[in-house]
Order: structure tokens, then C-alpha cells, then sequence
């Protein structure tokens, strides 16, 4: 369970949010919107982790997200406004590299099955620079 308790944020002399709070469960999804310069990136930047917030708290699990390192990266996905892939690898190599890197390979029929799932089935092995940004995603 992911708590946001009275989260607030300031950019430059600028108050973007204060007293914010939610809480996620697990395989829950939060979408942000609004106008440009609001705070969506800084809040998402903070509920990750990459940010320190002026004030508040963040905790998953009960426990604060800043003591939980490595336990909470893997555990939160963060989807920002660019592709976290490698443009020169295929679809399949850098699903499978990425899952790598945070410690739980996929082999690869589970990557396929995954890339099915995605909408991405028989575009496995098409570099991703050829896919469209919505399937980059």
C-alpha cells in the first residue's frame, strides 16, 4: 500500500501543491493530469522517489519510501513523458533486458506472452525505433 500524507511542493518561490494525500493499493494505476507547469512531473518525481517533497510523507507498506531503497524501486513503476527503451533494440530485448536489470528475467516466451498482452504481438523483433510512441510506452 503506497501513502501520500499532507505532500506539498515548491519549485523555485512557486507553491505547485500542499496537504495533498491518497493512498494505492496494489495494481492500482495513478494518471495525473492537468496544464502544463501544474506539478504532475514533480509530484510523480516525489511519489517515486527521485525527489525529495518540501513537506509530508511517503510510506509503502508502512514503512517510508526513502528506507525501503531497492524494495520500493522494484516494486513502482514511474512512466514519464520519454521512452525508457533503447531505440536500436527490439521490442523483445529491451523488455527482457529491463526486467533483467531489476532482477527478475523473463525468458522468452514469457517476454512474448507479455508483448501479446501489450498489443505488441509480431513486433517482437522490430527494432522499437519503428514502432509508433504509444506502443513504445
Amino acid at each position: 500500500m503506497l501513502d501520500v500524507i499532507n505532500l506539498g511542493c515548491e519549485r523555485g518561490n512557486r507553491r505547485l501543491f500542499s496537504n495533498l494525500n491518497f493512498s494505492m493499493g496494489p495494481g492500482t494505476f495513478l494518471q495525473i493530469t492537468g496544464p502544463n507547469g501544474s506539478g504532475k512531473t514533480s509530484l510523480l518525481r516525489i511519489v517515486c522517489g527521485l525527489t525529495k517533497p518540501e513537506e509530508g510523507s511517503i510510506s509503502w507498506n508502512g514503512e517510508s519510501i526513502y528506507s525501503l531503497g531497492e524494495e520500493f524501486s522494484t516494486a513502482f513503476t514511474y512512466i514519464g513523458h520519454r521512452n525508457g527503451v533503447k531505440e536500436e533494440l527490439t521490442a523483445i530485448e529491451n523488455l527482457r533486458i529491463s526486467n533483467g536489470l531489476k532482477g527478475k528475467p523473463l525468458s522468452r516466451a514469457q517476454a512474448n506472452a507479455t508483448l501479446a498482452k501489450m498489443g505488441l504481438g509480431g513486433r517482437e523483433e522490430m527494432p522499437i525505433r519503428f514502432l509508433s510512441q504509444g506502443q513504445q510506452r
